[in-house]
């Protein structure tokens, strides 16, 4: 959120500078002129902002699990994540049930560990690739969250 609101504050900086700059080769000729050009510049920059971040949003949906699109669509498994956890589909189950259900592609497993490749969300500055981490205790799953390695 912190970065959202420096990139807001930048884009608003920029924005004016900008404006500024270009009052310059408008020739204004009185400055409140200038000023009332600069202000509406940054005004439309910081209502563009939130458009663009709800659009940017909303083209990457949260979609409901499906165990062949799971499988078959790697790179995209992040958008099915948030359905598993939240609906808590996993819970209870031992880990023959999970391989059988989210398959043996990209998955790391280690004693009561199991560590599933979710691919890149979008985001700003997100570099790092998102896994699905499955926690057992005595064979059953107890924990399921996501984080970003």
């Amino acid at each position: 959120m912190i970065y959202i609101i420096i990139l807001v504050l930048i884009l608003l900086g920029v924005g004016a500078l900008g404006a500024s700059k270009l009052s310059k080769l408008i020739r204004f000729k009185t400055n409140m002129r200038k000023i009332i050009f600069v202000a509406i510049c940054s005004i439309i920059i910081a209502l563009l902002i939130p458009v663009v971040s709800v659009a940017t949003y909303l083209y990457y949906p949260n979609n409901s699990f499906n165990s062949k699109k799971w499988n078959s669509k790697i790179h995209v498994r992040y958008k099915m994540s948030e359905d598993i956890i939240q609906r808590n589909l996993l819970i209870g189950k031992t880990k023959e049930e999970v391989v059988e259900l989210l398959g043996k592609k990209e998955v790391y497993i280690k004693n009561n560990l199991m560590e599933y490749y979710l691919g890149h969300v979008p985001g700003l500055f997100n570099i790092d690739p998102d896994i699905l981490c499955i926690k057992f205790k005595e064979n059953r799953v107890v924990d399921v969250f996501q984080y970003t390695s």
